[in-house]
């Protein structure tokens, strides 16, 4: 019985995550919440938004919004300051004197 109930959640689940209109309305959501993001003063807001920008542009399958979210979260790393972005909110074990030499 919980076997096919874990089923039928699983058949379920799928439907919701791969119907093309939850998947853009996701899109759409992720988008809104990437553009609030921006206009907040919080030091993570830009890379939050970055990364909201980024999830909408996978949910979406439409063309030209994917090219329009593309273009702001190029805007966006054209005008961003480096040293404004919190990078320990992207890399949690950042530290100044020694990120760099992990990268190479």
């Amino acid at each position: 019985m919980t076997a096919a109930l874990k089923k039928c959640a699983r058949e379920a689940e799928d439907r919701l995550r791969y119907h093309p209109m939850v998947r853009e309305w996701l899109g759409l959501y992720k988008k809104w919440r990437g553009q609030a993001n921006k206009r907040s003063d919080r030091p993570s807001a830009l890379c939050d938004s970055i990364s909201d920008l980024c999830s909408a542009a996978r949910w979406t399958q439409n063309p030209a919004r994917m090219r329009s979210l593309q273009r702001t979260i190029h805007d966006q790393l054209n005008d961003a300051a480096m040293a404004r972005i919190d990078w320990r909110h992207v890399v949690p074990d950042y530290a100044e004197d020694t990120w760099g030499v992990r990268l190479f």
